[in-house]
């Protein structure tokens, strides 16, 4: 009894403001100050609390942690549906990218088509004018040639009258050819890069592929 009252007593000296309410309670119950029963009182209170202090934070703990993980959880789908969001978008973005340069491609070989169906044309004239120039070169030579065989004969019949009568007047030849020039190579349309402006005011340029007769977008 006696060590119980020291227990008491130094415990009591060392938290005498946490045991004030026990020894309170203890003494509203009905215990004898100062007795053994009334240390057991206050000590078996004290226990209690403590264990009810434990488990307060442990409670309080526990509460903490599903916070912590209920916020950590959130955060985490958060980022997720972000990470989502923009794995979204850059798939949006290639799709529309995809279509913005298959327009691109198509426009801009409509485009350079025309351009060709343009110089074809040009070429097919020139080719035109420069067979006319040929046929008329070659019909101004056979007309000179016969002409120049024509004025032979009659130089050599007039040279067989003039030595004749004893008198004689030269001819001269005259060689007729086309005064017509020689057509100049066409200037054609040249395959300059094409812009196709898209409505978010993207763009993509086009430059006309010899090799493959196709666009080359980018």
């Amino acid at each position: 009894m006696k060590f119980l009252f020291i227990i008491l007593v130094l415990v009591s000296f060392n938290s005498f403001a946490d045991l004030d309410d026990y020894k309170f309670t203890c003494e509203q119950i009905g215990f004898k100050v100062q007795s053994e029963d009334f240390g057991e009182c206050v000590l078996e209170l004290r226990k209690k609390d403590k264990v009810k202090q434990k488990a307060n934070d442990t409670a309080r703990k526990k509460a903490n942690d599903t916070a912590r993980k209920k916020a950590n959880d959130t955060a985490r789908k958060a980022a997720q549906q972000r990470a989502n969001d923009s794995q979204r978008q850059r798939a949006n973005d290639s799709q529309r990218q995809r279509a913005q340069r298959e327009q691109a491609i198509a426009q801009a070989n409509a485009h350079f088509a025309r351009i060709q169906t343009q110089n074809a044309a040009i070429q097919r004239q020139y080719q035109a004018e420069v067979a006319a120039y040929r046929k008329d070169l070659a019909d101004a030579r056979k007309q000179a040639a016969d002409e120049k065989r024509r004025d032979r004969g009659l130089k050599l019949l007039e040279l067989g009258l003039g030595i004749a009568s004893g008198k004689y007047e030269g001819r001269g030849i005259n060689s007729a050819y086309s005064s017509r020039p020689l057509p100049a190579p066409p200037s054609i349309n040249p395959y300059s890069r094409y812009r196709l402006t898209f409505p978010d005011n993207s763009y993509m340029d086009c430059d006309y592929n010899s090799r493959t007769r196709n666009a080359d977008c980018f």
